[in-house]
């Protein structure tokens, strides 16, 4: 594995099916934005490397199927995340309903002093 590295920051992204958490990571990682793509099953992730403050950030950003029946594996993963990001669909409001039933479930498994939750407005 590539240590070419200072700190290693792992981020989830988590929300309901179809909101845009794929594309919000290939236009982070990759610079581009995909008019279509398979939809996530179970997880999947990518890598971004950052100079910050002078020092190289790797982001481990990890990209959450949002359909129900594959929340107790997502759960796995939110113990494990320094950053959980909470996406939803500004178009579709039940999207947005459902942050509060993701947030429970982040609470549920996460340490608090290591996880910080974002919502990201799509």
């Amino acid at each position: 594995m590539d240590r070419n590295y200072d700190c290693l920051v792992k981020v989830l992204l988590c929300g309901d099916s179809g909101v845009g958490k794929t594309c919000l990571i290939s236009q982070f990682t990759d610079g581009q934005v995909r008019k279509s793509h398979i939809t996530t099953i179970g997880i999947d992730f990518k890598l971004k490397t950052l100079n910050v403050d002078g020092k190289r950030l790797r982001m481990q950003i990890w990209d959450t199927a949002g359909q129900e029946r594959f929340e107790t594996l997502t759960a796995q993963y939110y113990r494990r995340a320094q950053g959980i990001m909470l996406v939803y669909d500004v178009t579709k409001e039940r999207t947005f309903t459902n942050v509060s039933k993701w947030l429970r479930n982040i609470e549920e498994v996460s340490i608090a002093t290591t996880v910080y939750i974002c919502v990201i407005y799509w």
